[in-house]
Protein backbone atom coordinates (compact mmCIF):
# COMPACT_ATOMS: atom_id res chain seq x y z
CA UNK A 1 0.00 0.00 0.00
CA UNK A 2 2.83 2.41 0.85
CA UNK A 3 4.45 1.81 -2.54
CA UNK A 4 1.22 2.59 -4.45
CA UNK A 5 0.66 5.70 -2.32
CA UNK A 6 4.21 6.87 -3.05
CA UNK A 7 3.73 6.38 -6.82
CA UNK A 8 0.41 8.22 -6.78
CA UNK A 9 1.96 11.04 -4.79
CA UNK A 10 4.93 11.30 -7.15
CA UNK A 11 2.92 10.92 -10.38
CA UNK A 12 2.13 14.66 -10.81
CA UNK A 13 5.81 15.55 -10.36
CA UNK A 14 6.90 12.94 -12.88
CA UNK A 15 4.39 14.29 -15.41
CA UNK A 16 5.59 17.87 -14.85
CA UNK A 17 9.22 16.87 -15.31
CA UNK A 18 8.37 15.00 -18.51
CA UNK A 19 6.38 17.98 -19.85
CA UNK A 20 9.30 20.32 -19.23
CA UNK A 21 11.76 18.15 -21.03
CA UNK A 22 9.56 17.83 -24.13
CA UNK A 23 9.35 21.58 -24.71
CA UNK A 24 11.84 22.46 -27.48
CA UNK A 25 14.68 24.88 -26.88
CA UNK A 26 13.57 28.46 -27.31
CA UNK A 27 14.21 29.72 -30.83
CA UNK A 28 14.48 33.26 -29.41
CA UNK A 29 18.10 34.33 -28.92
CA UNK A 30 19.45 37.61 -27.57
CA UNK A 31 21.54 39.36 -30.22
CA UNK A 32 24.97 40.33 -28.94
CA UNK A 33 24.94 43.96 -27.99
CA UNK A 34 25.57 46.58 -25.41
CA UNK A 35 24.77 45.45 -21.88
CA UNK A 36 26.51 48.34 -20.13
CA UNK A 37 25.88 51.95 -21.09
CA UNK A 38 27.50 55.13 -19.77
CA UNK A 39 25.08 57.56 -18.11
CA UNK A 40 23.60 60.22 -20.43
CA UNK A 41 24.69 58.44 -23.61
CA UNK A 42 22.62 56.67 -26.23
CA UNK A 43 21.55 53.05 -25.82
CA UNK A 44 20.71 51.09 -28.94
CA UNK A 45 18.77 47.88 -28.40
CA UNK A 46 20.10 45.15 -30.70
CA UNK A 47 17.01 43.05 -30.03
CA UNK A 48 16.47 39.32 -30.02
CA UNK A 49 16.38 36.97 -32.97
CA UNK A 50 13.52 34.52 -33.49
CA UNK A 51 14.76 31.61 -35.57
CA UNK A 52 11.73 30.00 -37.16
CA UNK A 53 11.02 27.55 -39.95
CA UNK A 54 9.74 30.31 -42.23
CA UNK A 55 12.64 32.65 -41.56
CA UNK A 56 14.35 34.76 -38.95
CA UNK A 57 12.67 37.76 -37.32
CA UNK A 58 14.33 40.42 -35.16
CA UNK A 59 12.22 41.26 -32.10
CA UNK A 60 12.67 44.48 -30.13
CA UNK A 61 11.70 45.05 -26.52
CA UNK A 62 8.92 47.44 -25.59
CA UNK A 63 10.76 48.16 -22.32
CA UNK A 64 12.94 51.23 -22.04
CA UNK A 65 16.24 52.18 -20.46
CA UNK A 66 16.55 55.45 -18.51
CA UNK A 67 20.08 56.47 -19.47
CA UNK A 68 19.83 59.48 -17.13
CA UNK A 69 19.69 57.30 -14.01
CA UNK A 70 22.21 54.75 -12.75
CA UNK A 71 20.86 51.26 -12.28
CA UNK A 72 20.05 47.89 -13.79
CA UNK A 73 17.23 47.63 -16.31
CA UNK A 74 15.50 44.57 -17.72
CA UNK A 75 14.49 44.31 -21.37
CA UNK A 76 11.99 41.56 -22.17
CA UNK A 77 11.52 40.09 -25.63
CA UNK A 78 8.49 38.00 -26.54
CA UNK A 79 7.36 36.31 -29.71
CA UNK A 80 4.42 33.98 -30.27
CA UNK A 81 4.38 31.29 -32.92
CA UNK A 82 1.74 28.56 -33.26
CA UNK A 83 0.21 29.51 -29.91
CA UNK A 84 3.55 29.16 -28.11
CA UNK A 85 5.06 32.29 -26.61
CA UNK A 86 8.83 32.45 -26.40
CA UNK A 87 10.59 34.98 -24.21
CA UNK A 88 14.09 36.17 -23.44
CA UNK A 89 15.61 38.86 -21.23
CA UNK A 90 18.55 41.21 -21.43
CA UNK A 91 19.86 43.16 -18.43
CA UNK A 92 21.39 46.55 -19.16
CA UNK A 93 23.39 48.44 -16.56
CA UNK A 94 23.65 52.23 -16.68
CA UNK A 95 27.00 53.17 -15.14
CA UNK A 96 29.13 56.24 -14.52
CA UNK A 97 32.78 55.44 -15.15
CA UNK A 98 33.80 58.80 -16.58
CA UNK A 99 35.73 61.30 -14.49
CA UNK A 100 34.57 64.90 -14.27
CA UNK A 101 36.41 67.55 -16.29
CA UNK A 102 38.16 70.43 -14.51
CA UNK A 103 38.75 73.80 -16.11
CA UNK A 104 41.08 76.31 -14.50
CA UNK A 105 39.59 79.79 -14.28
CA UNK A 106 41.84 82.38 -15.87
CA UNK A 107 44.09 84.31 -13.54
CA UNK A 108 47.57 85.72 -13.03
CA UNK A 109 49.92 82.89 -12.09
CA UNK A 110 53.23 84.75 -12.08
CA UNK A 111 53.75 87.48 -9.49
CA UNK A 112 56.64 89.40 -7.94
CA UNK A 113 57.78 88.82 -4.36
CA UNK A 114 55.52 90.66 -1.95
CA UNK A 115 52.58 91.02 -4.37
CA UNK A 116 49.20 89.57 -3.58
CA UNK A 117 48.10 86.44 -5.41
CA UNK A 118 44.42 85.56 -5.59
CA UNK A 119 43.35 82.06 -6.49
CA UNK A 120 40.80 82.31 -9.30
CA UNK A 121 39.76 78.72 -8.68
CA UNK A 122 38.48 76.12 -11.06
CA UNK A 123 35.16 74.69 -12.20
CA UNK A 124 34.10 71.15 -13.05
CA UNK A 125 31.47 69.48 -15.18
CA UNK A 126 30.45 65.84 -15.23
CA UNK A 127 28.69 63.56 -17.69
CA UNK A 128 26.12 62.80 -14.99
CA UNK A 129 25.08 66.48 -15.18
CA UNK A 130 25.27 66.76 -11.40
CA UNK A 131 26.76 69.77 -9.65
CA UNK A 132 30.42 69.10 -8.91
CA UNK A 133 32.39 70.88 -6.20
CA UNK A 134 36.07 71.58 -6.81
CA UNK A 135 38.30 71.50 -3.74
CA UNK A 136 41.62 73.38 -3.81
CA UNK A 137 44.63 72.50 -1.68
CA UNK A 138 48.08 74.04 -1.40
CA UNK A 139 49.34 77.53 -0.70
CA UNK A 140 51.55 80.22 -2.18
CA UNK A 141 54.12 82.06 -0.06
CA UNK A 142 54.27 85.40 -1.87
CA UNK A 143 57.33 86.41 0.18
CA UNK A 144 59.57 83.58 -1.08
CA UNK A 145 60.72 83.09 -4.69
CA UNK A 146 59.65 79.73 -6.09
CA UNK A 147 57.05 77.73 -7.91
CA UNK A 148 54.02 76.57 -5.94
CA UNK A 149 51.35 74.03 -6.71
CA UNK A 150 47.66 74.48 -6.10
CA UNK A 151 45.91 71.13 -6.56
CA UNK A 152 42.23 71.09 -7.57
CA UNK A 153 40.23 67.92 -7.03
CA UNK A 154 36.74 67.07 -8.23
CA UNK A 155 34.76 63.91 -7.52
CA UNK A 156 31.33 62.88 -8.75
CA UNK A 157 28.77 60.84 -6.78
CA UNK A 158 30.04 57.61 -8.40
CA UNK A 159 33.50 58.19 -6.94
CA UNK A 160 35.21 59.16 -10.20
CA UNK A 161 37.97 61.59 -9.22
CA UNK A 162 40.20 63.94 -11.18
CA UNK A 163 42.91 66.39 -10.16
CA UNK A 164 44.48 69.34 -11.93
CA UNK A 165 47.44 71.44 -10.85
CA UNK A 166 47.90 75.18 -11.18
CA UNK A 167 51.54 76.31 -10.98
CA UNK A 168 52.05 79.72 -9.40
CA UNK A 169 55.48 81.30 -9.78
CA UNK A 170 56.82 83.97 -7.44
CA UNK A 171 59.71 85.90 -9.04
CA UNK A 172 61.99 88.72 -7.88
Amino acid sequence: MKRKLFLLTMLPFILIINACTTVPDSPLEIISGQDTVEINTEFVDQGALYIGETGNIVIYSEDSIDVTALGTYELRYEYSDLEITYSAKRYVIVVDQTTPMITLNLGVDTIKVGETWTDQGASAIDNSLESITVVASGSVNTNVVGTYEIVYTAMDSSGNTITMIRFVTVIE
